[in-house]
């Protein structure tokens, strides 16, 4: 998602992310409880689980070219980026929830702690280690000529790296890791020439031609950056197959209950579409 910070288009994304986000687990939430009968900490703890989602399987939606940018496209990329952090305090006050009784003073805590820190911290840390690493290493091999082999291992190491520390930090690793991915891109722009569109992908090239790539200032963060999307792209395609593997193993014919089709079609056709409509009104 190659779009500066100032654009227009990331109110799409926090819009969709956060109020539609919240809209779709309240209401979630409110059918649990007076549609299925279900305690308020279940009903919110599923709502927390239902309410994210990602448009894996829907890549022809997606982001494909970062230099041509629609809203459609990138409202889904960038939500499904946000979505998973921001659903997550819900998720544990529903575990809270399950526990023991709330009172006024667990919910103030779970709001300032778990919602507001946590959601704060989680990018905070994601900007801090992109801008630390990435800058360290677009030095490494700028200035010194070095550091530009095994690169691959450079993404793995970034999600590892920023998810643990928004953890550390009592913050959402999953936001850490979107405002990490996030920050290397503005690196990027910050480093290319106004108005113009480098040829993609450097990565194909020659190998001496991918290693001027990598240390000359006016490419190297491109390159970085394509480096980094070859092997994230490669491994959400290993990790998409594995979970639909996985998912559907696990069925079984309970699982097409009528009930548990009655509460498919109104994620889907009523209570997400509306919190969609709402968010964007």
């Amino acid at each position: 998602m190659r779009l500066p910070i100032t654009s227009r288009l990331w109110f799409l994304s926090l819009r969709l992310a956060f109020l539609s986000m919240l809209i779709t687990v309240g209401l979630i939430s409110l059918a649990g409880i007076f549609l299925f009968g279900l305690p308020a900490g279940i009903a919110i703890l599923m709502a927390g689980i239902l309410a994210s989602t990602d448009p894996v399987l829907a890549s022809d939606v997606q982001v494909d070219n970062p230099y041509q940018l629609g809203a459609l496209p990138f409202g889904l990329t960038s939500e499904a980026g946000l979505n998973n952090g921001s659903a997550f305090p819900f998720v544990l006050l529903g575990l809270m929830l399950l526990t023991k009784p709330a009172d006024s003073a667990d919910l103030w805590r779970w709001f300032g702690i778990d919602f507001c820190w946590g959601t704060f911290a989680g990018l905070a840390l994601g900007f801090g280690v992109a801008a630390l690493v990435g800058k360290y290493v677009l030095h490494l091999r700028t200035v010194h000529r070095s550091a530009v082999g095994l690169g691959f291992f450079l993404a793995p190491g970034l999600i590892a790296l920023s998810y643990a520390l928004g953890e550390l930090a009592h913050g959402y690793g999953f936001l850490s890791v979107f405002a990490c991915a996030v920050t290397l891109r503005w690196l990027e722009m910050k480093s290319a020439a106004p108005g113009t569109t480098p040829e993609l992908p450097l990565i194909v090239v020659s190998s001496d031609v991918r290693f001027e790539a990598a240390v000359n200032p006016s490419t190297a963060p491109l390159f970085l950056v394509e480096l980094l999307l070859h092997f994230t792209d490669q491994l959400e395609q290993i990790g998409e197959l594995v979970i639909v593997v996985l998912v559907g193993a696990v069925l079984t014919p309970a699982t097409f209950a009528g009930k548990n089709i009655a509460g498919l079609l109104l994620l889907f056709f009523i209570i997400r579409p509306l919190a969609v409509l709402v968010g964007l009104a």
